[in-house]
């Protein structure tokens, strides 16, 4: 048995009998059980064979499992679930810094569509590689990930790097969005619709339910914009069927409003609703065109809003209505969405810009207080991605999903008690990612003293600026002639 302290170079060995492979002990354990954060001071966990087996005070778990291989002594320490990235699209990270700061009507086509044109297997593998490195050392345990080459990234990123992910591909028959203009019908490719849908298939087939569950797959039409109606609709049959969730992008801004309106006179949920397309099975991610009486119309259809606040922030100008969903009564979480949009694959600022543009948005400091901020990253996160029964929670008989983080840094200091606990709010508004020093999957331990221990870090990042440097070689005139705003700041040698 292995008494190891967090941080020590000089881990206390103590003789006995082992009986469960770890516990994690002494921490500030937030469980998301309940209605809160489900607090235990002086907390304990007891894992074996990758599911959590006991949750409580320290002793009582003690004395509940006995002794163990492997003792994490947490004082000082928050102890709580991974982070869930509801939406992030991990194949175009090694594009960061490319799609900012241009009007929303030209940001998929004139500075995305000249890239994505170029990717390859090799390359999106690299970029996604460094996306999860990115988001599991600042706490992410679970992925969304919706992007092309998906059976590559699966088998080369996801179930080599040790995290969990819910993974689609892409179901678009739109021919190409490159030198589309936006006020023109877009141009349909039925074949290729068929085509995208037949690769989901064959995903779902080879990845659904993986290693215990570590990763599971659903379906991805992009938009309404970008399918037909049959094919819509062919994808919520097959949804149902498999009983799988639908990834979505919904009322996502004015390009794809304009496309409705020109093809159907209408907006994009009324499109929907018209149909028979919204179900409890679709996640709707961003949905910040949708109006009032629209939201509604998602929530009567017990649709599950996912929001992406900085991404949206930085690429409409806009604040997504997440914190009006839920007042209508809806379920909702949050995701990172891509690194060339938002620059970051860090839930930690996620749940911070969540919180503060919402309280903005809604003229009231009370709006999503830090608790339900945390819940949403977490419980409800699983819970809106069809993961619920597995993780975001800290309950026996869930899989062991866990991150350390230190409480003992600059900017989480003071940690105060009385009158109230401050942790959780500091969690929200201060950290940052950085205090994270573990991270457990599925009961194994992937980030150690903040070094991520399954892959060489160094390598990873190597590879990604390669990758990068490639994809800028096949890439820079297509983008360049395209002719984004961000090329006139390039121009006048501004930035």
């Amino acid at each position: 048995m292995v008494l190891k302290l967090l941080n020590s170079d000089n881990p206390i060995i103590i003789v006995g009998d082992s009986m469960v492979d770890m516990i994690i002990r002494g921490g500030h354990l937030l469980t998301m059980r309940g209605s809160g954060v489900g607090y235990i001071e002086d907390g304990a966990i007891a894992i074996e064979d990758g599911r959590i087996i006991a949750v409580g005070k320290s002793g009582d778990v003690e004395s509940k499992v006995g002794g163990a291989e492997d003792r994490m002594y947490a004082h000082g320490k928050i102890v709580m679930p991974g982070l869930i990235n509801a939406h992030v699209h991990t194949y175009m990270t090694i594009a960061r810094g490319l799609c900012q700061d241009v009007p929303e009507i030209e940001w998929m086509i004139k500075t995305v569509s000249p890239l994505t044109k170029h990717l390859t297997p090799e390359l999106t593998v690299k970029s996604s590689r460094l996306a999860v490195l990115e988001g599991v050392k600042t706490g992410t345990t679970l992925f969304s990930d919706y992007g092309p080459y998906m059976m590559e990234i699966n088998s080369g990123v996801h179930s080599k790097m040790g995290v969990r992910a819910l993974t689609c591909t892409p179901i678009s028959e739109v021919k190409s969005l490159v030198g589309q203009s936006p006020y023109e019908p877009y141009q349909f490719d039925l074949e290729l619709g068929e085509r995208r849908i037949k690769e989901a298939m064959q995903l779902i087939e080879k990845w659904h339910n993986w290693g215990n569950g570590r990763i599971r797959c659903c379906l991805g039409p992009v938009a309404a914009d970008m399918l037909t109606k049959e094919t819509l609709l062919k994808v919520k049959e097959v949804a149902e069927e498999l009983n799988l969730p639908i990834h979505f992008h919904l009322a996502q801004g004015g390009r794809e409003a304009i496309q409705i309106k020109l093809k159907y006179n209408t907006t994009t949920v009324k499109y929907l609703e018209s149909i028979g397309f919204l179900s409890e099975k679709v996640m709707g991610v961003h949905c910040h065109g949708a109006s009032d009486e629209e939201l509604k119309i998602m929530v009567s259809r017990r649709v599950k809003m996912v929001s992406c606040p900085t991404a949206i922030a930085l690429i409409d100008g806009l604040i997504s209505p997440l914190n009006q969903y839920i007042q209508l009564g809806g379920m909702a979480c949050i995701g990172s969405d891509q690194a060339n949009g938002n620059n970051s694959v860090n839930m930690f600022n996620e749940m911070r810009m969540a919180a503060i543009l919402n309280k903005v948005k809604h003229k009231d400091p009370t709006v999503l207080p830090a608790w339900k901020i945390l819940r949403l990253a977490t419980i409800e996160g699983a819970q809106c991605i069809g993961f619920g029964d597995l993780v975001g929670s800290l309950e026996e008989g869930k899989r062991a999903d866990i991150i350390i983080l230190n409480l003992k840094k600059p900017n989480l200091t003071p940690v105060i008690d009385r009158p109230i606990r401050n942790i959780t709010f500091n969690l929200v508004h201060s950290a940052n990612g950085s205090e994270v020093e573990t991270v457990i999957i599925d009961g194994k331990v992937v980030v150690e003293n903040g070094v991520y221990k399954v892959m060489s870090e160094e390598g990873i990042i190597e590879d990604a600026q390669k990758a990068s440097n490639k994809l800028m070689d096949m890439a820079a005139e297509d983008y360049v002639n395209s002719n984004p705003l961000i090329m006139k700041y390039a121009r006048e040698n501004l930035i």
